[in-house]
């Protein structure tokens, strides 16, 4: 065996160890505050568009769009998170989010996919005892507060 051979690493070992180095996440802002969830749950990101309003519909969902021949749902997640109600506006983003089911939200605006490693983040618990119930994490960047949310709320 070559001197030094034995240090490398399989290319899958360095990918998983890349992995845990960071967190990968979706942010967006409502007002003036950012929130974020894993990336990979992003299906796509479209233009505002009006939506058809379901009468007696529940609470949450804010009416369905029509995605290529898919009618999806689309949560009103400034609700969700008690946040002042407000009209679409041309430039909002409608959110496609992958799960279970596919479903949406709209975004007032799409910041992009920012990495943060361990230190940029915070478990909801080290924060205050049940805050995980409302929140995945918190995240830290730019002197910014990223609340880091489990997209599963949206469907709870």
């Amino acid at each position: 065996m070559a001197c030094g051979a034995s240090n490398k690493i399989p290319s899958q070992t360095r990918k998983r160890q890349t992995i845990m180095d960071h967190y990968d996440f979706f942010v967006f802002s409502l007002d003036d505050q950012l929130f974020a969830f894993d990336v990979n749950r992003v299906g796509r990101v479209v233009r505002a568009m009006q939506l058809t309003q379901l009468p007696e519909g529940p609470e949450l969902v804010q009416g369905i769009i029509d995605i290529r021949g898919e009618t999806l749902p689309v949560f009103n997640i400034r609700k969700r998170f008690h946040l002042p109600a407000r009209t679409i506006a041309l430039d909002d983003r409608i959110v496609i989010v992958n799960g279970q089911r596919q479903m949406a939200f709209i975004a007032d605006t799409v910041v992009g996919v920012l990495s943060l490693v361990p230190e940029q983040y915070q478990s909801p618990s080290q924060l205050y005892p049940g805050l995980e119930r409302y929140l995945a994490g918190v995240g830290k960047h730019r002197q910014q507060t990223i609340l880091i949310f489990d997209i599963k709320v949206l469907d709870n």
